[in-house]
């Protein structure tokens, strides 16, 4: 079976690259596509959180941009980024895994039967494939900075991982 292209909106980006866990994305994948408008999102401000470890990992040739043109019309409730990401996922002749917390976003995804997994998704296969052996500071850790994960996904994905 191929391995599938792993395409990646901004949040996993920038909350991972905001903790210092960026590479766990590289450990898990290897490579990691992004759109343009994903690129501009996360790159759109010096001093972003994750800004500087994205465009490291961008320089570094491990996450790759692609040119998508605007998907707005096809998802118009999503944002440029979630949509570009979508739409790239959708004309891939591979199979895909998209990274995206979006929820809306998620069950777009969902919808036109595209694997889609969020930060909480990865950090539970990381603890799997013992590439993390705890995943509770990181999930502290992301709680600190503002990223959003409701208190029943942060239980669930504990429980899952042997941490509850």
């Amino acid at each position: 079976m191929a391995k599938p292209t792993v395409l990646a909106d901004a949040s996993a980006l920038i909350g991972l690259g905001a903790i210092g866990e960026l590479n766990l994305l590289r450990e898990l994948y290897s490579t990691i596509t992004i759109t343009h408008a994903v690129s501009r999102e996360v790159l759109a401000k010096d001093g972003l959180p994750g800004a500087r470890e994205v465009a490291e990992a961008m320089q570094a040739g491990w996450i790759t941009t692609i040119h998508r043109p605007s998907a707005q019309a096809e998802f118009p409730t999503l944002g440029e980024g979630e949509a570009s990401t979508l739409s790239l996922a959708m004309s891939s002749p591979a199979p895909c895994l998209v990274i995206m917390d979006d929820l809306s976003g998620r069950a777009h995804a969902r919808a036109k039967e595209i694997a889609v997994t969020g930060v909480a998704g990865v950090l539970v296969l990381a603890k799997r494939q013992r590439i993390r052996a705890e995943i509770r500071p990181i999930l502290e850790r992301l709680e600190a900075i503002g990223f959003r994960l409701s208190r029943q996904v942060v239980e669930a994905v504990l429980k899952e991982a042997g941490e509850a």
